[in-house]
């Protein structure tokens, strides 16, 4: 068993569960009853202006308490020896979301009177999480792709009853406020995302190492599966198998499709160097598909910020033409497609003579590296797929041309590393590195 992972019971089934306590909880955290319920008072105002907001939020924990996820504190245990602890709370609305378009966040960093939260008490533990790049250059190996999650996945662990007091709050109901306390653990807590991948970890290794099992260790990022065959039938049977390997825990896997995906990107024209800044953070790129474009507005507010204009400040004209151009550009993105599957016409368990090519360079602006897999088809044609590219800004402190190409050699280099770890690959097969070519980037 992972050392990282502690056993524990969770009604009968295997699973598992990290002490909370580092700590001392019970001579560190104080009962915040009061604080919570003027945070309640806060939040009965604001949902008052929404009687539909607010009646969709009752009716979340109304839910909540049938489904056994929470339960009110019963008028005997109210005044407990234990320690106590109120987390407040507020809904949150996602309106693209295709299931809970509301959820409550419960807030268990609140600080008490003496400063210290429930997250102060509790261990985060270590990340258990695969690298995410890695997770979706897997992805793209398979022809038909596969997607599932699992519902109300933090809410399948139960707390452990004599934590439950701690994971107190204060609920509303027509004119009288109830003392709630959850049963599962709520995503709030700190060591939540821990508890989720380790109970699922400890659940897997009980199973002989299967393909279905390999890619729920692999390819499961927090509770997104990313996964494909070959085939809709072939992806049909994985998920049946994945269902009920996670049923027997508990986590229900639903919310399944399969298919292919294209990419799109939605934006809006702006013109100051706050703007500027959010519009890149919020281009989502970790395979880099689109690294020459965001480059360009890397190097783009680096212009900017050598001007040392205010965040707010409107762009010099100039500036404001460049942005907006690209701005403009980003609807292009839309049209553009790009294969998922690598190789659609050719299952990837079939391929041979597989080779990895890596190019990386730089020019004065800045440096990158991409990597492509190219398949032998014979007759001496070949058909390649891009993998993944990176690519830096050079510092604004000036940096000779030999320094940053060789930035940009050390980038292929760790670059192609991380894909043949990536995508399991042995030493045998062909490398193909180009560190030649310059770069033409233009700000």
């Amino acid at each position: 068993m992972d050392p990282e992972i502690k056993p524990y019971q969770r009604n009968g089934l295997v699973a598992q569960r990290l002490t909370l306590e580092v700590d001392d909880c019970t001579k560190n955290l104080r009962n915040n009853e009061g604080l919570a319920r003027k945070r309640l008072e806060g939040l009965e105002r604001k949902l008052d202006k929404d009687p539909q907001l607010k009646e969709q939020y009752f009716d979340v924990f109304t839910g909540y308490e049938d489904e056994g996820i929470i339960e009110e504190v019963p008028s005997n245990e109210i005044v407990s020896s234990q320690p106590i602890y109120y987390m407040p709370h507020r809904p949150v609305v996602k309106e693209s979301s295709t299931s809970t378009k509301i959820k409550p966040v419960f807030d268990a960093s609140a600080a008490s009177y003496n400063g210290v939260s429930l997250n102060d008490c509790l261990e985060s533990g270590p990340s258990l999480n695969p690298d995410l790049v890695k997770v979706l250059i897997r992805f793209r190996r398979w022809k038909v792709a596969l997607t599932a999650d699992i519902t109300k996945a933090f809410l399948q662990i139960c707390v452990q009853q004599k934590d439950r007091d701690v994971h107190r709050f204060l609920f509303k109901c027509k004119d009288s406020i109830r003392i709630m306390r959850f049963v599962r653990v709520p995503f709030g807590n700190i060591c939540s995302h821990f508890l989720l991948n380790a109970t699922i970890k400890y659940h897997l290794q009980s199973f002989p190492n299967t393909e279905v099992i390999e890619e729920l260790k692999e390819n499961l990022y927090v509770d997104d599966w990313l996964s494909g065959a070959d085939s809709a039938e072939e992806v049909s049977d994985k998920f049946k198998e994945a269902q009920r390997i996670l049923a027997l825990a508990g986590f229900p896997l639903s919310k399944w499709y399969f298919g292919d995906f294209d990419l799109d990107t939605e934006t809006q024209l702006v013109s100051t160097k706050r703007a500027v800044l959010s519009l890149i953070a919020k281009l989502f790129d970790p395979l880099g598909l689109i690294s020459p474009f965001v480059m360009y507005a890397k190097i783009l507010f680096q212009d900017i910020w050598r001007l040392g204009l205010d965040w707010d400040e409107v762009l010099p004209k100039e500036l404001q033409n460049k942005f907006q151009n690209w701005v403009k550009s980003i609807a292009a993105l839309k049209y553009w497609k790009i294969n998922r599957c690598y190789f659609p016409e050719i299952s990837w368990s079939k391929l041979s003579g597989l080779e990895l090519h890596a190019f990386g360079d730089a020019s004065e602006k800045g440096y990158g590296a991409s990597v492509y897999l190219r398949d032998p088809l014979g007759g001496g044609t070949y058909q390649v797929s891009f993998v993944v590219a990176r690519s830096r800004v050079a510092p604004i402190k000036r940096v000779t041309l030999p320094r940053l190409e060789l930035l940009g050699a050390l980038l292929c280099a760790r670059l192609l590393d991380f894909v043949m770890s990536a995508l399991y690959l042995d030493k045998t097969v062909t490398i193909v590195v180009g560190l030649t070519q310059r770069l033409h980037l233009h700000g």
